[in-house]
């Protein structure tokens, strides 16, 4: 028998009804109080439980399931060499139409030192395709062996700006001609004048360049076999009847403008 532990000693009478209310004090924060937030209230202890036994029978028969095929483990198949061919049968749109060896799994090759030289044949490729963009040039291999059989040279995509420009004038030229085509009278060419519209005068129409150009070239023009005299007199004659021209043009105009005067007058 070992030693007996003293228990603690009441010295003093102390009250029951005292020692109950410390104790409620230090519960009065944890039961029977409304919940603080009530859109945010903890989930029963009850319903906790159940909730956790639930998830334990599931686990158990899960384990019991992987324990059964656990079994069967000796009598599975090894797994398959791996190769390139299985892997591009899962991306049929997105074959390459160069040349890719069929690489196999070697009976005694890890598959970490498969993917390694797999890793080495993907650089190769890359280079080839970067010299092909380089130069220009498509080379063909043999499918079977992937010897180089042929380094065909490719003819650039990009247009000249001549043949582009070639190209514009074509299709303006084109639709020209199917403009003229469907405009058989002159209806497209008709002004609408409105109700009341009074035209006092006709348009001023401006002179065109080219005949600008031909107009100075043909007064900027050097004399011909001394024929000096004949432009000056040309010259004068043209001021002249200039002149002549505008006198008339006005008497006309104010021949005019007082008619129009009279014909109001009338009205």
């Amino acid at each position: 028998m070992g030693r007996k532990i003293p228990g603690k000693k009441h010295r003093t009478v102390k009250d029951p009804n005292k020692q109950q209310q410390n104790r409620l004090d230090k519960l009065k924060d944890k039961i029977n109080n409304p919940p603080r937030n009530p859109d945010d209230q903890e989930i029963p202890k009850s319903l906790r439980t159940v909730i956790k036994l639930k998830t334990e029978v599931k686990n158990r028969k899960n384990n019991q399931q992987v324990k059964k095929f656990s079994r069967f483990k000796g009598k599975r198949k090894k797994n398959k060499p791996l190769s390139v061919a299985d892997v591009l049968d899962y991306y049929p749109n997105s074959k390459p139409t160069g040349y890719i060896p069929n690489l196999i799994q070697g009976a005694d090759e890890t598959p970490k030192n498969f993917l390694r030289r797999l890793n080495l044949m993907t650089d190769g490729l890359i280079e080839e395709v970067k010299f092909e963009k380089k130069f220009g040039v498509e080379i063909k291999k043999d499918e079977e062996t992937g010897k180089v059989l042929e380094v065909k040279k490719v003819k650039s995509k990009k247009r000249s700006k001549k043949k582009k420009l070639v190209d514009k004038r074509k299709e303006k030229e084109l639709k020209k001609k199917e403009f003229l085509s469907n405009v058989k009278d002159f209806s497209q060419l008709k002004d609408n004048v409105k109700f009341g519209e009074v035209v006092e005068r006709p348009p001023n129409l401006p002179v065109p360049k080219k005949s600008m150009k031909t107009t100075n070239q043909t007064v900027t023009s050097k004399p011909k076999f001394g024929s000096l005299l004949l432009n000056k007199i040309a010259k004068s004659e043209t001021t002249k009847q200039s002149a002549l021209q505008r006198e008339r043009a006005e008497s006309e105009r104010k021949f005019i403008v007082e008619a129009y005067r009279r014909l109001k007058s009338k009205g």
